[in-house]
Protein backbone atom coordinates (compact mmCIF):
# COMPACT_ATOMS: atom_id res chain seq x y z
CA UNK A 1 0.00 0.00 0.00
CA UNK A 2 1.31 3.08 -0.94
CA UNK A 3 0.16 6.99 -0.80
CA UNK A 4 0.75 8.92 -3.57
CA UNK A 5 0.53 12.74 -4.13
CA UNK A 6 -0.69 14.22 -7.88
CA UNK A 7 1.41 12.84 -10.48
CA UNK A 8 1.67 10.06 -12.79
CA UNK A 9 3.73 6.83 -11.93
CA UNK A 10 5.06 3.69 -13.45
CA UNK A 11 4.95 1.01 -11.72
CA UNK A 12 7.41 -2.30 -12.35
CA UNK A 13 7.05 -5.64 -10.65
CA UNK A 14 10.28 -7.77 -10.26
CA UNK A 15 10.19 -11.29 -9.20
CA UNK A 16 13.73 -13.76 -8.05
CA UNK A 17 13.82 -17.26 -7.43
CA UNK A 18 16.64 -17.88 -5.02
CA UNK A 19 16.92 -21.98 -5.60
CA UNK A 20 17.02 -21.45 -8.94
CA UNK A 21 18.67 -18.10 -9.69
CA UNK A 22 15.76 -17.17 -12.51
CA UNK A 23 14.10 -13.90 -12.28
CA UNK A 24 11.28 -11.74 -14.50
CA UNK A 25 10.47 -8.70 -14.42
CA UNK A 26 6.77 -6.24 -15.77
CA UNK A 27 6.32 -2.71 -16.28
CA UNK A 28 3.23 -0.95 -16.52
CA UNK A 29 4.32 2.75 -17.54
CA UNK A 30 2.34 6.00 -16.70
CA UNK A 31 -0.22 3.32 -15.13
CA UNK A 32 -0.84 5.19 -12.19
CA UNK A 33 -2.68 8.93 -12.24
CA UNK A 34 -2.99 10.69 -9.22
CA UNK A 35 -5.03 14.49 -9.53
CA UNK A 36 -4.83 16.86 -7.13
CA UNK A 37 -7.16 18.00 -5.25
CA UNK A 38 -9.55 20.89 -6.23
CA UNK A 39 -8.82 23.88 -4.00
CA UNK A 40 -11.98 26.04 -3.10
CA UNK A 41 -10.87 30.08 -3.03
CA UNK A 42 -13.36 33.23 -3.13
CA UNK A 43 -13.36 36.69 -2.47
CA UNK A 44 -15.71 39.64 -1.64
CA UNK A 45 -14.80 43.33 -1.83
CA UNK A 46 -17.10 43.92 1.50
CA UNK A 47 -18.79 41.82 4.27
CA UNK A 48 -21.28 44.61 5.85
CA UNK A 49 -23.48 46.67 4.46
CA UNK A 50 -27.00 48.29 4.15
CA UNK A 51 -29.81 46.61 3.43
CA UNK A 52 -30.25 45.63 0.61
CA UNK A 53 -26.82 44.45 0.48
CA UNK A 54 -25.62 43.63 -3.57
CA UNK A 55 -22.56 41.73 -3.57
CA UNK A 56 -19.77 40.21 -6.02
CA UNK A 57 -17.78 37.09 -5.06
CA UNK A 58 -15.10 36.63 -7.36
CA UNK A 59 -14.39 32.90 -7.41
CA UNK A 60 -10.48 32.14 -6.98
CA UNK A 61 -10.49 28.83 -6.77
CA UNK A 62 -8.10 25.63 -8.72
CA UNK A 63 -7.99 22.23 -9.90
CA UNK A 64 -11.98 22.82 -10.63
CA UNK A 65 -13.86 23.07 -13.65
CA UNK A 66 -17.31 22.77 -11.88
CA UNK A 67 -18.72 25.33 -9.12
CA UNK A 68 -21.33 25.09 -6.65
CA UNK A 69 -22.66 28.78 -4.30
CA UNK A 70 -24.57 28.02 -1.26
CA UNK A 71 -26.19 30.30 1.14
CA UNK A 72 -26.88 29.13 4.40
CA UNK A 73 -26.83 25.66 2.87
CA UNK A 74 -29.18 26.67 0.52
CA UNK A 75 -27.60 25.94 -3.23
CA UNK A 76 -28.80 28.81 -5.60
CA UNK A 77 -26.68 29.01 -8.28
CA UNK A 78 -23.87 26.34 -10.52
CA UNK A 79 -21.21 29.10 -12.09
CA UNK A 80 -18.11 30.58 -11.65
CA UNK A 81 -18.89 33.78 -9.96
CA UNK A 82 -21.53 34.95 -7.47
CA UNK A 83 -23.62 38.14 -7.56
CA UNK A 84 -26.22 37.85 -4.82
CA UNK A 85 -28.41 40.49 -2.79
CA UNK A 86 -28.67 40.01 0.49
CA UNK A 87 -31.57 40.96 3.14
CA UNK A 88 -31.00 41.96 6.53
CA UNK A 89 -29.33 39.18 8.17
CA UNK A 90 -26.60 37.19 9.08
CA UNK A 91 -25.53 34.75 6.51
CA UNK A 92 -23.22 31.87 5.57
CA UNK A 93 -21.72 31.84 2.16
CA UNK A 94 -20.01 28.87 0.80
CA UNK A 95 -18.37 27.61 -2.28
CA UNK A 96 -18.05 23.99 -3.54
CA UNK A 97 -15.60 22.97 -5.71
CA UNK A 98 -15.34 19.75 -8.07
CA UNK A 99 -12.92 18.56 -10.23
CA UNK A 100 -13.64 16.74 -13.53
CA UNK A 101 -13.18 13.01 -12.41
CA UNK A 102 -15.04 10.70 -10.51
CA UNK A 103 -12.54 10.47 -7.43
CA UNK A 104 -12.39 13.83 -6.99
CA UNK A 105 -13.02 15.58 -2.91
CA UNK A 106 -14.96 18.86 -2.38
CA UNK A 107 -13.75 21.88 -0.53
CA UNK A 108 -15.16 23.95 1.29
CA UNK A 109 -15.10 28.22 2.19
CA UNK A 110 -17.76 30.07 4.32
CA UNK A 111 -17.85 33.90 4.88
CA UNK A 112 -20.49 35.77 7.19
CA UNK A 113 -22.74 38.90 5.91
CA UNK A 114 -23.58 41.39 8.33
CA UNK A 115 -26.61 43.34 6.72
CA UNK A 116 -27.30 46.62 8.43
CA UNK A 117 -30.91 47.48 8.86
CA UNK A 118 -32.23 50.43 6.79
CA UNK A 119 -34.31 52.67 9.34
CA UNK A 120 -37.64 53.72 7.19
CA UNK A 121 -40.24 56.60 8.01
CA UNK A 122 -43.45 55.36 6.57
CA UNK A 123 -47.38 55.80 7.82
CA UNK A 124 -50.81 56.28 6.26
CA UNK A 125 -53.41 58.82 7.26
CA UNK A 126 -56.75 58.21 6.85
CA UNK A 127 -59.67 61.47 7.31
CA UNK A 128 -62.85 60.36 7.81
CA UNK A 129 -65.31 63.31 8.00
CA UNK A 130 -66.21 63.86 11.82
CA UNK A 131 -67.28 66.67 14.08
CA UNK A 132 -63.94 66.67 15.99
CA UNK A 133 -61.83 66.58 13.22
CA UNK A 134 -60.16 63.49 14.26
CA UNK A 135 -57.44 61.75 11.88
CA UNK A 136 -57.18 58.11 11.70
CA UNK A 137 -52.79 57.42 11.69
CA UNK A 138 -51.53 53.89 11.00
CA UNK A 139 -47.29 53.46 11.13
CA UNK A 140 -45.80 51.80 8.94
CA UNK A 141 -41.95 52.80 9.51
CA UNK A 142 -39.55 49.95 10.05
CA UNK A 143 -36.31 49.41 12.60
CA UNK A 144 -36.88 52.29 14.31
CA UNK A 145 -35.64 52.82 17.52
CA UNK A 146 -37.15 56.70 18.41
CA UNK A 147 -39.61 58.61 16.61
CA UNK A 148 -40.81 62.50 16.52
CA UNK A 149 -44.32 63.52 15.42
CA UNK A 150 -45.69 67.12 14.27
CA UNK A 151 -48.94 67.35 13.13
CA UNK A 152 -48.70 70.99 11.32
CA UNK A 153 -50.84 72.70 14.32
CA UNK A 154 -48.15 73.25 16.71
CA UNK A 155 -48.64 69.40 18.72
CA UNK A 156 -45.52 67.44 18.83
CA UNK A 157 -45.07 63.97 20.34
CA UNK A 158 -42.15 61.47 20.60
CA UNK A 159 -44.71 58.36 20.99
CA UNK A 160 -46.19 56.30 18.64
CA UNK A 161 -49.67 57.68 17.92
CA UNK A 162 -53.08 56.26 16.06
CA UNK A 163 -55.26 59.19 15.94
CA UNK A 164 -55.11 63.48 16.01
CA UNK A 165 -57.64 65.87 16.68
CA UNK A 166 -57.28 69.46 14.93
CA UNK A 167 -58.56 72.06 16.63
CA UNK A 168 -59.61 74.36 13.21
CA UNK A 169 -60.42 72.97 9.58
CA UNK A 170 -57.56 73.61 7.18
CA UNK A 171 -54.99 72.03 5.40
CA UNK A 172 -51.81 70.36 7.23
CA UNK A 173 -48.77 68.75 6.72
CA UNK A 174 -48.15 66.17 8.86
CA UNK A 175 -44.28 64.72 9.33
CA UNK A 176 -43.02 61.61 10.87
CA UNK A 177 -38.84 61.74 11.70
CA UNK A 178 -37.71 58.38 12.71
CA UNK A 179 -34.29 57.36 14.19
CA UNK A 180 -32.22 54.06 14.53
CA UNK A 181 -27.92 54.56 15.25
CA UNK A 182 -27.22 50.76 14.37
CA UNK A 183 -29.01 51.49 10.97
CA UNK A 184 -27.51 52.41 7.37
CA UNK A 185 -29.35 55.85 7.23
CA UNK A 186 -29.32 56.26 10.55
CA UNK A 187 -32.53 58.69 10.27
CA UNK A 188 -35.63 59.10 7.38
CA UNK A 189 -38.29 61.93 7.53
CA UNK A 190 -41.52 60.74 5.71
CA UNK A 191 -44.58 63.84 5.34
CA UNK A 192 -48.49 63.69 4.43
CA UNK A 193 -50.45 66.42 3.04
CA UNK A 194 -54.51 65.97 4.62
CA UNK A 195 -56.85 68.62 4.65
CA UNK A 196 -59.42 68.45 7.85
CA UNK A 197 -63.15 70.03 7.44
CA UNK A 198 -65.84 69.54 9.96
CA UNK A 199 -69.52 68.07 8.35
CA UNK A 200 -71.37 70.51 6.02
CA UNK A 201 -74.21 72.23 7.84
CA UNK A 202 -77.24 71.38 5.40
CA UNK A 203 -80.18 73.75 5.10
CA UNK A 204 -83.02 75.05 2.64
CA UNK A 205 -85.46 77.54 2.60
CA UNK A 206 -88.26 78.41 0.41
CA UNK A 207 -88.28 81.39 -2.22
CA UNK A 208 -90.91 83.56 -2.82
CA UNK A 209 -91.51 84.53 -5.89
CA UNK A 210 -93.49 87.81 -7.81
CA UNK A 211 -94.78 85.57 -10.58
CA UNK A 212 -96.55 83.52 -8.07
CA UNK A 213 -97.47 80.43 -9.67
CA UNK A 214 -99.95 77.80 -8.19
CA UNK A 215 -97.91 74.75 -7.16
CA UNK A 216 -94.26 76.25 -8.00
CA UNK A 217 -92.23 75.90 -4.90
CA UNK A 218 -88.88 77.58 -5.50
CA UNK A 219 -86.02 76.19 -2.92
CA UNK A 220 -82.97 78.00 -1.60
CA UNK A 221 -80.27 75.88 -0.89
CA UNK A 222 -78.42 77.51 2.70
CA UNK A 223 -76.04 74.87 3.27
CA UNK A 224 -72.73 76.21 5.26
CA UNK A 225 -69.97 74.16 3.71
CA UNK A 226 -66.25 74.58 4.80
CA UNK A 227 -64.42 76.65 2.52
CA UNK A 228 -61.42 73.61 2.27
CA UNK A 229 -64.06 71.11 1.13
CA UNK A 230 -66.30 70.88 -1.95
CA UNK A 231 -69.84 69.24 -2.71
CA UNK A 232 -69.26 66.36 -5.15
CA UNK A 233 -72.92 65.36 -5.17
CA UNK A 234 -76.47 67.03 -4.36
CA UNK A 235 -79.41 65.52 -3.85
CA UNK A 236 -83.26 66.49 -3.74
CA UNK A 237 -86.39 64.32 -2.52
CA UNK A 238 -89.59 66.81 -3.05
CA UNK A 239 -91.61 64.22 -1.27
CA UNK A 240 -93.51 63.90 -4.15
CA UNK A 241 -91.69 60.94 -5.81
CA UNK A 242 -89.32 63.15 -7.83
CA UNK A 243 -85.85 64.47 -6.73
CA UNK A 244 -83.34 66.48 -8.68
CA UNK A 245 -79.39 66.60 -8.18
CA UNK A 246 -78.96 70.44 -9.13
CA UNK A 247 -77.55 73.17 -6.35
CA UNK A 248 -81.11 75.03 -6.21
CA UNK A 249 -84.08 73.67 -7.48
CA UNK A 250 -87.97 74.06 -7.76
CA UNK A 251 -90.67 71.64 -7.90
CA UNK A 252 -94.35 71.63 -8.83
CA UNK A 253 -96.92 70.59 -6.63
CA UNK A 254 -99.78 69.04 -8.02
CA UNK A 255 -101.50 68.81 -4.87
CA UNK A 256 -102.10 70.62 -1.80
CA UNK A 257 -101.09 68.88 1.58
CA UNK A 258 -97.94 68.48 3.82
CA UNK A 259 -94.66 67.16 2.09
CA UNK A 260 -91.39 65.71 3.89
CA UNK A 261 -88.62 67.67 1.80
CA UNK A 262 -85.36 65.97 2.03
CA UNK A 263 -81.60 67.50 0.86
CA UNK A 264 -78.73 65.38 0.98
CA UNK A 265 -74.77 66.21 0.11
CA UNK A 266 -71.72 64.29 -0.63
CA UNK A 267 -68.14 66.36 -0.43
CA UNK A 268 -64.81 65.51 -2.02
CA UNK A 269 -63.62 64.70 1.29
CA UNK A 270 -66.18 62.46 1.93
CA UNK A 271 -68.29 64.02 4.09
CA UNK A 272 -72.42 63.35 4.27
CA UNK A 273 -74.88 65.52 5.63
CA UNK A 274 -79.02 65.49 5.20
CA UNK A 275 -81.60 68.07 6.09
CA UNK A 276 -85.20 67.90 6.34
CA UNK A 277 -87.91 69.50 6.71
CA UNK A 278 -92.01 69.45 6.49
CA UNK A 279 -93.85 72.29 3.90
CA UNK A 280 -97.32 73.18 3.79
CA UNK A 281 -98.28 73.15 -0.16
CA UNK A 282 -101.56 75.38 0.03
CA UNK A 283 -101.17 77.28 -3.24
CA UNK A 284 -100.95 80.50 -1.22
CA UNK A 285 -102.89 83.61 -2.57
CA UNK A 286 -101.05 86.61 -3.46
CA UNK A 287 -100.25 88.79 -1.42
CA UNK A 288 -101.49 92.60 -1.53
CA UNK A 289 -98.87 95.34 -0.21
CA UNK A 290 -100.18 98.43 0.33
CA UNK A 291 -99.49 100.99 3.02
CA UNK A 292 -100.17 105.05 4.24
CA UNK A 293 -98.29 107.41 5.74
CA UNK A 294 -98.38 110.73 7.63
CA UNK A 295 -95.17 113.32 7.77
CA UNK A 296 -94.24 115.12 11.44
CA UNK A 297 -92.54 118.02 10.88
CA UNK A 298 -91.80 118.36 14.02
CA UNK A 299 -89.47 115.42 14.01
CA UNK A 300 -88.90 115.76 10.43
CA UNK A 301 -90.08 112.21 9.66
CA UNK A 302 -92.30 110.20 8.07
CA UNK A 303 -94.39 107.46 9.78
CA UNK A 304 -95.41 104.34 7.61
CA UNK A 305 -98.90 102.50 8.50
CA UNK A 306 -98.75 98.43 6.90
CA UNK A 307 -101.80 97.92 5.49
CA UNK A 308 -100.96 94.65 3.76
CA UNK A 309 -102.70 91.27 3.29
CA UNK A 310 -102.05 88.00 3.22
CA UNK A 311 -98.05 88.03 3.72
CA UNK A 312 -95.55 87.04 6.66
CA UNK A 313 -93.07 89.42 5.88
CA UNK A 314 -92.25 92.61 4.81
CA UNK A 315 -88.98 94.49 3.33
CA UNK A 316 -88.91 98.30 2.97
CA UNK A 317 -86.36 99.82 0.58
CA UNK A 318 -86.57 103.87 0.69
CA UNK A 319 -84.51 105.29 -2.37
CA UNK A 320 -81.92 102.81 -2.55
CA UNK A 321 -80.42 104.12 0.50
CA UNK A 322 -81.71 101.81 3.39
CA UNK A 323 -83.57 99.35 4.01
CA UNK A 324 -86.20 97.78 6.86
CA UNK A 325 -88.07 95.01 8.10
CA UNK A 326 -90.35 96.40 10.69
CA UNK A 327 -94.04 96.26 10.21
CA UNK A 328 -94.47 99.96 10.72
CA UNK A 329 -90.92 101.74 10.06
CA UNK A 330 -90.22 105.44 10.92
CA UNK A 331 -87.95 107.47 8.71
CA UNK A 332 -85.99 110.52 8.47
CA UNK A 333 -87.33 113.13 6.10
CA UNK A 334 -86.19 117.09 6.18
CA UNK A 335 -88.35 119.66 4.50
CA UNK A 336 -87.30 120.34 0.72
CA UNK A 337 -86.41 115.90 0.08
CA UNK A 338 -88.54 113.41 -1.10
CA UNK A 339 -88.04 109.86 -1.04
CA UNK A 340 -89.11 106.77 -3.30
CA UNK A 341 -90.48 103.99 -1.01
CA UNK A 342 -90.88 100.31 -2.00
CA UNK A 343 -92.69 98.28 0.43
CA UNK A 344 -92.33 93.86 -0.80
CA UNK A 345 -94.31 91.67 0.77
CA UNK A 346 -93.98 87.63 0.61
CA UNK A 347 -95.81 84.59 2.20
CA UNK A 348 -94.60 81.16 1.70
CA UNK A 349 -94.32 81.18 -1.85
CA UNK A 350 -94.86 84.15 -3.45
CA UNK A 351 -93.75 87.81 -3.20
CA UNK A 352 -95.25 91.50 -4.32
CA UNK A 353 -94.56 95.12 -4.71
CA UNK A 354 -95.67 98.59 -4.43
CA UNK A 355 -94.11 101.85 -4.79
CA UNK A 356 -94.97 105.45 -3.98
CA UNK A 357 -93.02 108.62 -4.21
CA UNK A 358 -93.48 110.79 -1.19
CA UNK A 359 -92.72 114.68 -1.67
CA UNK A 360 -91.84 117.06 1.72
CA UNK A 361 -92.30 120.10 -0.07
CA UNK A 362 -92.15 123.40 2.38
CA UNK A 363 -95.25 124.36 1.31
CA UNK A 364 -96.92 121.31 2.48
CA UNK A 365 -95.12 122.29 6.01
CA UNK A 366 -97.74 124.93 6.57
CA UNK A 367 -100.61 124.23 4.97
CA UNK A 368 -102.46 124.19 7.99
CA UNK A 369 -102.10 127.36 9.25
CA UNK A 370 -104.89 129.48 8.81
CA UNK A 371 -104.75 133.16 9.48
CA UNK A 372 -107.91 135.13 9.14
CA UNK A 373 -108.05 138.42 7.43
CA UNK A 374 -110.24 140.10 9.18
CA UNK A 375 -111.57 140.48 13.22
CA UNK A 376 -113.40 143.49 14.96
CA UNK A 377 -112.21 144.34 18.48
CA UNK A 378 -115.02 145.88 19.65
CA UNK A 379 -115.91 144.26 23.11
CA UNK A 380 -118.55 141.97 22.25
CA UNK A 381 -116.77 138.82 22.32
CA UNK A 382 -117.22 137.68 19.14
CA UNK A 383 -114.00 138.02 16.64
CA UNK A 384 -112.59 140.19 19.21
CA UNK A 385 -109.07 138.86 18.80
CA UNK A 386 -106.33 137.83 15.78
CA UNK A 387 -106.30 134.24 16.16
CA UNK A 388 -103.64 132.23 14.43
CA UNK A 389 -104.37 128.32 14.02
CA UNK A 390 -102.24 124.92 13.01
CA UNK A 391 -99.26 126.10 14.10
CA UNK A 392 -97.44 123.34 16.11
CA UNK A 393 -95.48 124.01 19.11
CA UNK A 394 -92.58 122.84 18.43
CA UNK A 395 -92.47 125.43 15.13
CA UNK A 396 -90.33 128.61 15.62
CA UNK A 397 -92.34 131.75 14.46
CA UNK A 398 -92.31 135.32 14.62
CA UNK A 399 -95.34 137.36 13.66
CA UNK A 400 -95.10 141.07 13.05
CA UNK A 401 -97.86 143.51 11.78
CA UNK A 402 -97.50 146.86 10.43
CA UNK A 403 -99.38 149.78 9.85
CA UNK A 404 -99.68 151.77 6.45
CA UNK A 405 -96.52 153.28 7.50
CA UNK A 406 -94.71 150.52 8.05
CA UNK A 407 -94.50 151.06 12.00
CA UNK A 408 -94.54 148.37 14.17
CA UNK A 409 -97.92 147.87 15.89
CA UNK A 410 -97.51 144.16 16.94
CA UNK A 411 -94.75 141.41 18.04
CA UNK A 412 -94.83 138.12 19.25
CA UNK A 413 -92.72 134.83 19.37
CA UNK A 414 -95.49 132.87 20.20
CA UNK A 415 -98.22 133.27 17.66
CA UNK A 416 -100.47 130.54 18.36
CA UNK A 417 -100.69 131.42 21.75
CA UNK A 418 -100.55 135.93 22.12
CA UNK A 419 -103.24 137.54 20.00
CA UNK A 420 -103.39 140.39 18.96
CA UNK A 421 -106.74 142.45 20.37
CA UNK A 422 -105.89 145.35 18.06
CA UNK A 423 -103.92 147.34 20.31
CA UNK A 424 -100.52 149.50 20.19
CA UNK A 425 -98.57 150.14 23.65
CA UNK A 426 -101.73 150.10 25.01
CA UNK A 427 -104.22 152.16 22.90
CA UNK A 428 -106.57 151.33 20.49
CA UNK A 429 -105.51 151.28 17.00
CA UNK A 430 -107.82 152.86 14.22
CA UNK A 431 -110.05 150.79 11.91
CA UNK A 432 -107.95 149.98 8.37
CA UNK A 433 -105.77 147.63 6.60
CA UNK A 434 -103.05 145.87 8.19
CA UNK A 435 -99.93 144.63 7.03
CA UNK A 436 -98.45 140.78 8.59
CA UNK A 437 -95.41 138.78 8.38
CA UNK A 438 -94.96 135.04 9.70
CA UNK A 439 -91.81 134.21 9.74
CA UNK A 440 -91.13 130.15 10.02
CA UNK A 441 -88.10 127.91 10.23
CA UNK A 442 -88.41 127.75 6.31
CA UNK A 443 -90.77 130.02 5.20
CA UNK A 444 -92.32 133.48 5.93
CA UNK A 445 -96.07 133.53 5.32
CA UNK A 446 -96.99 137.85 4.24
CA UNK A 447 -100.36 138.97 4.11
CA UNK A 448 -103.31 141.66 4.74
CA UNK A 449 -105.23 142.07 8.21
CA UNK A 450 -108.79 144.17 8.08
CA UNK A 451 -109.74 145.74 11.45
CA UNK A 452 -113.37 146.32 12.00
CA UNK A 453 -114.78 148.18 14.76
Amino acid sequence: TIQYSSGVYDVSLSVYNIVTGCQSYTEEPEWISVYSQPEAIFDVSQTSGCAPLSLYFDNLSTNANQYNWFVNSVQILSDNDLSFTFSEGVYNVMLQAVSDVECTTDDYESIQIQSLPEVVADFDVNYFCNQDMEVQIQNNSQSVTSMSWSFGDGFISTEDVFFHEYANEGNYTIELLVENPLSCNLIDLESVSITVAPPPNVSFGIIATEDCEEGLVEFENTTILSTYDVASEWEWDFGNGISNSAFESSNTYSQEGVYDIELTLETELGCEGSFSDEVVIDFSQIPIPQFSYSIDTCSNSVLFTNESEFADDYNWSFGGMYSSDEYNPIVELFPGNSLDVTLTVSNDFCNNSVSDFIDFSIEGIYEDIVIPNVFSPNGDYMNDVLSISGIKDCESAVLRIFNRWGEEVFYTIHPGEDSWKGFHRSEEVAEGVYFYVLEMEYDQITGTITILR
